[in-house]
């Protein structure tokens, strides 16, 4: 096997070990006790729906256009109930609608452009908008657990467990102008950072106490924006806001050992090739 052929092998083996890492939710332990809780279950999956969001669109480039803008949402997303190997976990068990509730409290921001189509009517109006929006790393959200059941943060009642941030990921929305029908999702990942020591755990592991990065994987669905975007803005150089309905799913990922280990010996060989090759 040539140099070049032994590169690419190497490059492949880390690119599967980083796309296994990635790819699978990992078994989390709740356990509340520290806050004054007495709900302890096991999950793998967080069903997350919005409360209230604010989306911002700023016609960065001032062509009057969604073309090269950016964009901001801001506004809180709870969990609604857990699951474990695609079973639901009741509230009676999870304490959910009784005892807390956990919020998100977002601030996303990023990159977006749009493209337009239309039907073939024979008309000068857009008919259809496609719109790609990119989340850049300042995008973050701080993670609340309150005992006031009542989607809102409350200052007596309420702590903060956990951050997300250094986040990456798109988003990709189709609007209908005519019937206001907008489909869509989004795909984003940063990293989670357990604050509350004890709260979830990773095989006996509380998650703060883990070397590798834990991490936050999003999966959302975009289901309106009431008013919508308009393709032309009213000024060039100015700003929509829309407010915006969502849900999805969420995983936390807690890289295994073994796969850390491969893919440090990946590291080791490809820096060996590459030694070998200058010599």
């Amino acid at each position: 096997m040539n140099v070049k052929n032994k590169v690419a092998s190497v490059a492949l083996a880390l690119s599967s070990v980083l796309m296994l890492n990635t790819a699978q939710a990992s078994v989390i332990e709740f356990d509340d006790s520290m806050l004054g809780g007495n709900n302890t279950f096991s999950f793998d999956e967080l069903f997350i729906t919005d409360i209230n969001g604010s989306l911002t669109q700023t016609d960065t480039n001032s062509d009057g256009t969604l073309i090269g803008d950016t964009f901001t949402e801001i506004g809180l997303t709870t969990v609604v109930r857990f699951s474990l190997d695609g079973v639901n976990i009741g509230d009676s068990v999870a304490g959910t609608v009784d005892d807390y509730e956990i919020l998100l409290d977002i601030h996303f921001s990023g990159a977006s452009t749009a493209s337009t189509s239309d039907f073939g009517n024979g008309g000068s109006t857009v008919d259809l908008i496609n719109i790609v929006a990119t989340f850049g790393s300042a995008s973050y959200a701080d993670i609340w657990y309150d005992t006031t059941v009542n989607n809102v943060i409350d200052g007596g009642t309420s702590t903060k467990i956990a951050t997300f941030d250094n986040a990456s990921g798109f988003c990709s929305l189709t609007a209908i102008v005519e019937t206001g029908v907008e489909t869509g999702g989004c795909d984003l990942t940063g990293d989670f950072n357990l604050i509350t020591s004890g709260l979830m755990s990773y095989k006996g592991s509380s998650l703060e106490t883990i070397t590798a990065p834990v991490g936050l994987n999003m999966d959302i669905n975009v289901d309106e924006l009431d008013p919508g975007l308009n393709f032309f803005y009213g000024t060039a150089g100015g700003t929509q806001t829309t407010a915006i309905s969502h849900d999805g799913t969420a995983r936390i990922t807690v890289p295994e050992p073994a796969s850390i280990a491969l893919l440090g010996l990946g590291l080791v060989a490809f820096g060996a090739t590459a030694r070998r090759n200058k010599v």
